[in-house]
């Protein structure tokens, strides 16, 4: 019971104050990974939280808190000693491991929070050292062995603002924090809707995720792992266009998205390219108002559900469904199929937006009529799921649009 808090649902990395407990558990820890060193050549392992907002609130926890600043210090704490014992066994063996290996953790719920605050001026400006890097004070043990490395994993700080809003501050000053204790950072965004079917919905962070890429290589984060729709072969509402930016950017964070964009699409949509180029841009405007006007973006925001009249504008979303069907028409008639099928594939999202936000100003055929073609496309594009909340698995989502219910929706 000591390795666990009191709920067992994460590690309890003090074993409550029992010293004894404690050392059994980094034994455990440093026999495993140097077990899976053994029946592998590969040098990183990582000891992850589980996927909840839980820490342990022992007393041994408390007081490394309110000592220390943050929930993360006893994982710190407890994950150099893991690393030292490693790294003692590798060199005795001889394993060039010693030098490489690491130790990765998430920085995530909880557990975000580095031990550590960034120094400011009376005014509220930033203080820097003599290389231009942002000073965080802390303690001298918070200080990350070499083979100790956070993943920041922050799931409130959603792209399709930006890292260079001013409203992000905090979570800018977060990786910083991280900077000033570790000498590796890893990097984990959210690159769409997750809740109420928001795998169908346009999650809008096309165009800054060039200041998200130059943010990480500001920062010396190592790796950037960008979670999208891992569960489907297929997407839509561009989602196709958001892994092509993220594979060029990922190799060259200077790279101009609007000329990135341009090739893409003049690729995928064929002869028409253009039109489903200045519907995208509608939809990127669109976008813009929901976040200043309406506010969707946050999590909180997520969870009232996508689908409402204030995000979408009746007139735009029939505009899109019927320039892409006209679109998709005069594609077929010149034989470019891969380009018609393209276009088909992300007129999902705007059917999709159109049945959920106005069913009920529909009549029964109308309603009927999108949903058949929904299915029609689903049959033709297979998805797993449309989303990550309890009932957006394909089965659930397609007898919803079977027998869809404002009232019952709403309730």
């Amino acid at each position: 019971p000591e390795y666990f808090n009191n709920k067992q649902n994460q590690l309890c990395y003090t074993a409550h104050g029992n010293p004894a407990a404690r050392e059994e558990m980094i034994r455990l820890c440093t026999d495993r990974i140097l077990e899976t060193f053994q029946t592998s050549d590969k040098d990183k392992i990582c000891l992850a939280l589980n996927d909840n907002d839980d820490a342990c609130s022992c007393p041994t926890c408390r007081l490394d808190m309110e000592k220390y600043g943050a929930n993360t210090a006893s994982s710190i704490l407890f994950l150099n000693a893991v690393a030292e014992r490693v790294e003692t066994t590798l060199r005795q063996a001889g394993d060039k491991r010693a030098d490489s290996f690491m130790i990765v953790f998430y920085a995530y719920h909880a557990f975000l929070q580095a031990p550590a605050k960034i120094r400011k001026t009376k005014t509220g400006e930033y203080i820097f050292d003599e290389n231009g890097n942002h000073i965080a004070d802390h303690h001298p043990d918070m200080h990350c062995s070499s083979h100790v490395a956070p993943i920041i994993a922050n799931s409130q700080a959603d792209l399709i603002h930006g890292y260079d809003d001013p409203a992000y501050s905090k979570y800018r000053e977060i990786v910083w924090e991280w900077r000033a204790l570790a000498d590796t950072l890893y990097f984990w965004v959210y690159d769409n809707y997750f809740l109420d079917s928001g795998f169908l919905i346009p999650y809008c962070s096309f165009r800054r995720l060039p200041k998200l890429y130059r943010f990480t290589r500001e920062n010396h984060v190592q790796a950037l792992m960008a979670e999208g729709q891992p569960h489907n072969l297929h997407s839509t509402a561009f989602v196709r266009l958001k892994g092509y930016l993220h594979g060029k950017l990922g190799w060259n964070a200077d790279a101009d998205v609007l000329t990135l964009e341009k090739k893409f699409f003049k690729a995928s949509y064929g002869s028409v390219w253009e039109d489903i180029y200045a519907v995208y841009e509608e939809i990127l405007a669109n976008a813009d108002r929901q976040i200043h006007k309406a506010g969707l973006g946050t999590w909180s925001t997520q969870t009232r559900g996508f689908c409402q009249k204030e995000y979408w504008d009746r007139d735009l979303l029939v505009s899109w469904i019927r320039r892409m069907n006209e679109c998709e028409k005069q594609l077929t008639t010149r034989q470019e199929m891969k380009s018609a099928s393209n276009i088909r594939l992300e007129m999902i999202s705007p059917l999709h937006i159109f049945l959920r936000t106005y069913s009920d100003t529909l009549n029964a055929d109308t309603k009927k009529q999108i949903a058949d073609r929904l299915k029609m496309l689903f049959a033709e594009f297979p998805m797993v799921t449309v989303g990550q909340s309890k009932g957006d698995g394909m089965k659930e989502y397609l007898l919803e649009i079977e027998n869809i219910d404002t009232k019952e929706r709403n309730e």
